[in-house]
């Protein structure tokens, strides 16, 4: 099995004590992927009239992150994509993301699967939507699996098999 965790930055009352204390449970719990993006505020929620997340303190949050869990996935948020007129996944990456979370929502349900305005990509198809990250990040796509790069704690040896046994650490 692999095990995902994550946080969003700049949620209402969040201090950066418990940001470091995430990062600490990233760590602790030896996450295999750890999502953290930007809280961006939706208009139909009790949250509508608060402050989105600031980016350079994601960014840093994702920096610390790589820094301490080395191994873990550490995805460019859809949402660090979409808090900006820019797309900042590219920064992402400059500190630490080594994944893109990219939308496979069918088209049909999306409008069901709004968690913030402005979401990049909402309306193109998948392939239409792979075709432009890898354009815009000047990347290639690995269509292989991406299963997590788990480290033996008895060799500190980079095991590429992948997923963890039941019951190990």
């Amino acid at each position: 099995y692999q095990m995902g965790s994550g946080n969003i930055v700049g949620l209402p009352g969040q201090t950066v004590r418990m940001i470091a204390d995430d990062i600490l449970f990233f760590k602790n719990y030896q996450c295999d992927m750890i999502g953290i993006g930007p809280f961006i505020p939706h208009p139909r929620t009790p949250l509508a009239d608060r402050v989105q997340g600031d980016v350079a303190l994601t960014l840093k949050t994702l920096a610390i992150t790589r820094i301490v869990t080395k191994y873990s996935h550490l995805p460019a948020t859809t949402a660090l994509g979409s808090i900006e007129s820019d797309d900042l996944r590219k920064e992402g990456f400059t500190v630490g993301a080594n994944v893109l979370m990219v939308n496979f929502t069918p088209c049909a349900y999306r409008q069901w699967y709004e968690l913030y305005p402005g979401k990049r990509f909402a309306q193109e198809t998948r392939k239409d939507s792979l075709k432009c990250l890898a354009q815009s990040l000047g990347r290639t796509i690995d269509y292989s699996r991406g299963d997590a790069l788990l480290v033996d704690p008895r060799t500190s040896n980079l095991n590429l098999a992948g997923s963890r046994a039941a019951g190990s650490p």
